[in-house]
């Protein structure tokens, strides 16, 4: 039979936190006895009723988890990523840090990698002078060497289409001391010390699944960055 299960949440600094998700258990097939092809079909569609209950629950749960102060992005966008990171990790974001703004600190390069060099499970939301807002999540540390890292967690997502572009050729970030956050071979993040010429890019079809669309995150080729948030995730099990 199928079993949901809630695990309660308690405060924690007057502040109400989920310690856990939301789960679906059922019988083994072998205790159900014998089941006829039609109760068979009625079995697993209650399944997967409860699955897609237990999808929505932990929406809201991040959500819960995951308030934010910015002023491009808000808690709808996280879905995408957490949809991803589930997607890719089997996990959930139990915890998030502010760890590099970019209209606050800095635009330039060596801020960002003052703030974000040894940091692993990072989310960056980007706003490009075009109103074009996207993700990208990297699993891997960023540092300040030249170095195309392999992996297959990354992915990249727009927020104004909501589409998720998973990685397709193993790299997932580059990292270099003159250059900002990039991900993949084509998704590159300049300092704005031009003023003249946009010097980003993205051409994330190279790195990732855009599903024949061309410049699918920034909507052209070349752009300038409006802002930049960082985020340092905390993740869990599911």
């Amino acid at each position: 039979m199928i079993y949901l299960k809630k695990y309660y949440y308690h405060k924690r600094n007057n502040k109400l936190a989920y310690r856990k998700t939301y789960r679906i258990e059922f019988a083994p097939y072998s205790r159900c006895g014998n089941l006829t092809e039609d109760y068979d079909k009625a079995y697993i569609e209650e399944i997967n009723k409860m699955k897609n209950i237990i999808e929505e629950l932990n929406n809201k749960i991040c959500l819960l988890n995951n308030s934010i102060n910015s002023n491009f992005i808000n808690e709808k966008d996280y879905l995408l990523l957490a949809e991803g990171i589930g997607n890719k990790m089997n996990k959930i974001i139990s915890k998030k840090r502010l760890i590099y703004k970019a209209s606050k600190k800095s635009f330039r390069v060596n801020d960002f990698h003052k703030q974000c060099d040894g940091k692993s499970n990072t989310v960056s939301f980007i706003l490009t002078n075009k109103g074009k807002k996207f993700g990208a999540f990297a699993d891997q540390e960023w540092d300040s060497f030249s170095s195309l890292k392999k992996g297959n967690n990354g992915f990249v997502f727009s927020l104004d289409d909501k589409e998720i572009y998973y990685n397709i050729d193993g790299y997932n970030i580059f990292c270099n001391s003159t250059y900002g956050p990039c991900f993949g071979k084509g998704v590159v993040i300049y300092d704005n010390n031009s003023e003249i010429e946009e010097r980003c890019m993205d051409e994330s079809h190279i790195s990732f699944d855009t599903k024949g669309k061309q410049y699918a995150l920034a909507g052209c080729l070349k752009f300038f960055v409006e802002d930049i948030e960082i985020y340092e995730l905390i993740l869990e099990d599911i």
